[in-house]
């Protein structure tokens, strides 16, 4: 997964980021057009490029996002540029090294200048601050309503700067975004838990269970994605769900594989074939979670499915 991310940033590090150079450069990648896992490893290695190349100015970097040619495309590109807005903001950045061509010379070239890049010159962008210490949920806070999902679902990657590893901590300051997006918050709890455990089931759902048993389903779903997104392979999502007790977040844990399989498999049949891996009672969720069909999971039939 992070070679595509490393690949991609090259890319535009070393051809700029033309707008339709961009766009066409997943759509046009033989064998990327036919995976949407793969597309969206390319396309959220753009988000990580178009940071790189200004200088964390963020809303440029999402501007061009927006550029894309659909929704699907842009929201996975704002993840990208999220999380290479944390790694970057922390100097662990992939960056590689940028090049420009003088005017005297012919390829090779002085080190571009990101005091201009980053204050926009030739944009309307303005300077953009990388932290806000004054601001748990900063950049969320500042951003346009379009960009929130993406945002929040990778806020524990900054929460966790100022309250360490203590995720009940985090789970608090979750708590205090916007309602509707307490659940993304929480579920990027579980995705930042997935890497912090190195995918240690265990140690994932000790976690998990250190927040509010209100969203703490949003927090196993974040988890239990990113099992799958890193492996590509749905059965460790099976394994992860089968550790889970309560039946409403069970349910909520296969609609979420259901989902990762129908981004793994284009094919119909090949999801129905992993849902029927699935213990028998959540079969259903995992079929709803994959597509196949528009019929909520029974009996438990939870309020508000965990779902993106």
């Amino acid at each position: 997964m992070g070679c595509y991310h490393g690949v991609i940033q090259a890319v535009l590090a070393y051809s700029g980021t033309d707008s339709a150079r961009v766009a066409a450069l997943c759509s046009e990648t033989p064998g990327i057009s036919e995976s949407a896992w793969l597309r969206f490893q390319c396309v959220h290695g753009i988000g990580h490029g178009l940071l790189q190349t200004y200088t964390m100015n963020l809303p440029r970097a999402l501007h061009g996002c927006d550029m894309l040619s659909n929704a699907w495309d842009s929201e996975s590109c704002y993840g990208g540029a999220f999380m290479e807005f944390i790694v970057g903001g922390r100097g662990q950045s992939h960056h590689v090294a940028h090049v420009v061509a003088g005017p005297d010379s012919a390829g090779a070239g002085d080190e571009m200048d990101h005091s201009k890049m980053e204050h926009g010159e030739g944009s309307t962008f303005p300077p953009f601050k990388v932290r806000d210490p004054s601001d748990f949920l900063y950049p969320c806070s500042v951003l346009a309503d379009r960009y929130q999902r993406a945002c929040y679902s990778m806020q524990a990657g900054l929460i966790v700067e100022r309250t360490g590893l203590d995720f009940a901590k985090v789970a608090q300051v979750c708590e205090g975004a916007p309602p509707p997006m307490r659940p993304v918050c929480y579920q990027g709890i579980g995705t930042y838990v997935s890497g912090v455990t190195a995918r240690d089931p265990a140690e994932a759902i000790r976690l998990c269970s250190e927040g509010s048993m209100r969203y703490r389903s949003w927090c196993f779903v974040g988890v239990v994605k990113n099992f799958v997104d890193v492996t590509a392979k749905a059965e460790d999502g099976i394994d992860f769900c089968v550790r889970l007790g309560p039946v409403d977040i069970a349910t909520s844990c296969y609609v979420a594989v259901g989902e990762q399989t129908g981004v793994l498999y284009r094919a119909m049949d090949r999801r129905a074939a992993l849902c029927a891996k699935v213990e028998a009672a959540y079969v259903p969720a995992c079929r709803y979670g994959a597509g196949l069909t528009p019929e909520r999971p029974t009996p438990e039939r939870p309020a508000a499915l965990p779902t993106g």
